[in-house]
């Protein structure tokens, strides 16, 4: 069984090449061209909340399914072993078991099932869980399986677009086919002329039917969610939406709930003590939104700083930057609008941070024994986690705090065990790092907690204030998390404090080199 998970046990390869842009990944375009499947179904659970609430909850099951099929496929191309492909096959069958028996329009049961929609999911959960049976026995039963579902959703589809009285519904069911055979067309072409594409030096119509797919699946769900109220609650007019803007038929569709006052400006319940709208009529916070920009401007400077440590230690120290860009993106879009999208924005942008740091720099010392000292488990336990609390907290947004809390309390007691181990030129970066964060801390309290006497001092802009400090504060702490990991994962390396753009200068911006010598501080 254990040859199973070895990369290269599935008998699928597709037509990209293998191992050549990253050695850890088998299909490089295939992995990552499944990110759709993450970025978007939690703004679907986002717009669909009204529609959970007072429709049907299980319509973020399907979401979340959504994310479980781009994980599965992603592991399966970043190593084409079997139990990835037998994982990615079997989500995408209880996608579809799921989406039939929550839409499944009643007038089509069988006889037997006595328009009881509860039988028939009970039926749907076992011809699937037989289906996983037979599968993990005889693989080649996922493709007929996964046939069987398929071609009958895309008739399905088309009836109920006949029925449809809506031409904006209608114009978006034949986009949706559209994109669906376009998507097919992709797939067979890559599977069966990969040597003609491989002439054209264009293996990677697969990615692009990742891609498409993606977008047929979601539009699919939006346009059977919109008939299941139709025949479900005909007391209950649907209207189909887009966002950002309802004019844009391009746009994410959904179907229209109260929920749409939350993309609103002024729809967040939380208003920093800033008055709005006094500078510019389009920006609610300015100052606020304006001291967001080191969070844009000091990155690509980091980036360019850790070419080195990139290349020698971990590749993924600029994924780290690019979030602190994301990070002050979404918290200039919050502060400009005071938007309740835009305040989740905010908060899931620096949940993920957050974890991302310590996915990457977390010590193995204190990892829990249930991942066996093993860096991609840690890993793996985090992501999961931060996927979890991203659903949670759009359904929940009380829950971001709660995990903001927990994660940032673990940052900060890390950072103060390991400047305990810390000397000279470092241990003076961390101690100013925490009195930096104290600080920030500080400001951000009194903005909150004590709005009306800066008021009458005339400066409420203790908030951006903290937007400065805590940039400040988190880009060293990455800096310090970083000369820390070399110094516990590399024997033969050795991290180096420096200062740009003077050596000498320890108010410049910090960095680590590596040497192949004795460890230095």
């Amino acid at each position: 069984m254990w040859q199973h998970l070895e990369p290269g046990s599935s008998p699928v390869d597709w037509c990209e090449g293998n191992y050549l842009i990253s050695p850890l990944i088998a299909e490089f375009v295939n992995t990552f061209s499944n990110v759709l499947f993450f970025l978007l179904p939690p703004v679907m659970m986002y717009l669909f909340r009204e529609y959970a609430r007072f429709v049907n909850p299980g319509i973020h099951v399907l979401w979340l399914l959504l994310i479980v099929v781009g994980i599965s496929s992603a592991y399966f191309h970043a190593t084409l072993s079997l139990i990835g492909q037998l994982l990615d096959e079997l989500a995408i069958l209880w996608i579809f078991m799921a989406s039939f028996s929550m839409f499944f329009p009643r007038r089509f049961f069988p006889l037997f099932f006595h328009n009881d929609r509860k039988l028939f999911s009970l039926a749907a959960v076992v011809f699937a869980l037989i289906a996983t049976f037979l599968a993990v026995l005889h693989p080649i039963a996922n493709a007929f399986a996964l046939m069987t579902l398929g071609l009958p959703a895309f008739l399905l589809l088309i009836h109920e677009l006949k029925r449809c009285e809506s031409g904006r519904v209608y114009r978006l069911g034949i986009r949706c086919a559209a994109v669906w055979l376009l998507a097919v067309t992709c797939w067979l072409n890559d599977r069966l002329f990969c040597e003609t594409w491989l002439a054209l030096n264009f293996p990677y119509l697969h990615a692009l039917w990742h891609i498409l797919i993606f977008i047929a699946s979601y539009t699919a769900l939006v346009l059977f969610a919109y008939f299941a109220v139709k025949e479900e609650r005909p007391d209950t007019t649907p209207v189909l939406r887009y966002w950002p803007r309802e004019d844009f038929e391009l746009g994410v569709p959904y179907i229209k709930s109260t929920m749409w006052r939350y993309l609103e400006p002024g729809s967040s319940p939380v208003d920093w003590c800033e008055g709005n709208y006094l500078i510019s009529p389009n920006i609610a916070e300015f100052g606020n939104t304006v001291s967001n920009i080191l969070f844009i401007v000091c990155p690509p400077l980091m980036m360019s700083l850790y070419q080195e440590y990139s290349q020698c230690v971990h590749r993924g120290i600029h994924a780290l930057w690019v979030m602190l860009i994301f990070v002050g993106l979404c918290s200039a879009y919050f502060h400009a609008t005071l938007s309740f999208i835009g305040q989740l924005l905010d908060e899931v942008a620096i949940l993920w941070l957050l974890t991302a740091a310590l996915c990457m720099f977390y010590p193995k010392r204190l990892f829990p024994t249930f991942v066996y000292c093993d860096r991609k488990l840690f890993s793996w336990t985090m992501g999961v986690s931060a996927v979890l609390f991203t659903g949670l907290g759009v359904l929940k947004p009380i829950i971001n705090s709660f995990a903001l809390m927990v994660l940032g309390s673990g940052v900060i007691i890390l950072l103060l065990l390991e400047i305990r181990r810390m000397t000279g030129r470092m241990q003076r970066l961390g101690l100013r790092t925490v009195a930096v964060w104290l600080l920030a801390v500080a400001c951000w309290i009194a903005d909150r907690a004590l709005c009306d006497t800066w008021r009458s001092l005339h400066f409420p802009y203790l908030h951006a204030i903290w937007h400065i400090l805590i940039f400040i504060a988190s880009y060293t702490i990455i800096v310090i998390y970083s000369h820390a990991y070399v110094g516990a994962e590399f024997d033969n390396l050795a991290p180096m404090l420096t200062y740009w753009p003077k050596d000498n200068f320890e108010l410049g911006i910090p960095y680590i080199t590596v040497h192949s010598t004795n460890k230095k501080n």
